[in-house]
């Protein structure tokens, strides 16, 4: 197999013509117990037995529709008492983990992750490279966690449910799961409520010192849509007018985390050792933070980012005289920012 090449490429094509990353191949990895044991403390995100692709569900009626069983709401709490025991606190996360039996199952599928270098400022609507639409990027509807830093792209990849088509149309209906009603509305809202809600929970498993002399007692910080730049970007399901191609919803978040000096400080240090570390991510969907308005909350997805080498990351290509000149067409055509940002939406939604 050829060596990591220099150029372009991305972990949704076939790798069978190079030899994959060393955090390629473990992104997949089953998160540590530390973090499982923070995501059982929710209620409402759903859980299955470890190892197994069946998820529990979440409602006596739910339970006795699946079983065939007649289930009293006395038997459900027991159940559900059951799963919570892995919220007991032995001293020991993985131990008590594996004492329920029991995991988070998110309601998203990770399908890989990417690192795109980058010469200057990183890429924003990193879904517009045309080799991840060349290696099915849209064949199923995707989220993309787009994480900007200093000099390159961290991008996430998720396959979202196949109900979602038009981001419009999406209904909350009265027995879905609680985390299904969280992601709904999710969907539904605005930039504002979702950066309200949206967060990655980083948990350091592994790492030299001055990574842990940094991270709170409990391993664990918090990335909040709200307190760093996130920019959301939406595409409905479409048929490309040139093939004929049906094109899948997508959902794109771009997560600076370049612009405040403080974050990007962080940053600095962290790429700095991060060939040394391992870190467990879930990106889960909650209710602000001091909300006194109780709301559902969900899981989207886990991953792992073990000692990720950037220097190994793929090279963003150089615009093409085309796209540039689109772009500057659009800037200078704009009397302010916000008609910048509604021609430039207008142009994606085109292209979309």
């Amino acid at each position: 197999l050829a060596e990591i090449p220099g150029g372009l490429w991305t972990t949704l094509e076939d790798a069978t013509r190079r030899t994959k990353a060393y955090w390629e191949e473990h992104v997949y990895d089953k998160p540590s117990g530390a973090l499982m044991q923070r995501l059982l403390q929710y209620d409402d995100f759903r859980t299955k037995p470890v190892g197994s692709s069946a998820t529990y569900q979440h409602s006596a009626m739910e339970m006795q529709a699946s079983t065939g069983a007649d289930v009293t709401e006395d038997v459900y709490e027991a159940r559900m008492k059951t799963e919570r025991l892995g919220r007991v606190d032995t001293g020991n996360d993985r131990a008590s983990v594996l004492q329920t039996k029991i995991e988070v199952d998110p309601l998203f599928k990770l399908r890989g992750m990417d690192v795109f270098r980058a010469d200057g400022i990183p890429e924003e609507r990193i879904w517009r490279q045309p080799i991840l639409e060349d290696n099915g990027l849209r064949d199923v509807p995707t989220f993309i966690v787009n994480l900007m830093l200093p000099g390159a792209n961290l991008v996430v990849y998720f396959q979202m449910p196949s109900w979602i088509k038009k981001f419009e149309d999406i209904v909350e209906e009265e027995d879905d799961a609680e985390d299904t009603k969280a992601f709904k509305r999710f969907l539904r809202g605005t930039d504002q409520y979702r950066n309200k809600r949206w967060k990655i929970l980083p948990c350091l498993v592994d790492g030299p010192y001055i990574i842990k002399a940094m991270a709170p007692a409990q391993k664990e910080v918090t990335i909040a849509g709200g307190r760093v730049g996130a920019t959301w970007h939406e595409y409905d399901e479409s048929v490309d007018r040139q093939t004929g191609k049906k094109r899948a919803a997508l959902l794109e978040v771009d997560c600076d985390l370049i612009s405040n000096p403080g974050v990007r400080k962080i940053c600095n240090v962290v790429l700095g050792q991060v060939k040394n570390v391992q870190i467990d991510c879930a990106m889960i969907v909650e209710e602000p933070y001091l909300s006194e308005v109780e709301e559902p909350a969900a899981c989207l997805g886990l991953w792992r980012m073990d000692k990720v080498d950037l220097n190994q990351g793929a090279l963003v290509p150089e615009k093409d005289e085309e796209q540039l000149l689109r772009e500057m067409s659009v800037i200078l055509h704009a009397n302010d920012l916000v008609g910048l940002k509604g021609d430039v939406e207008e142009e994606e939604a085109a292209a979309a």
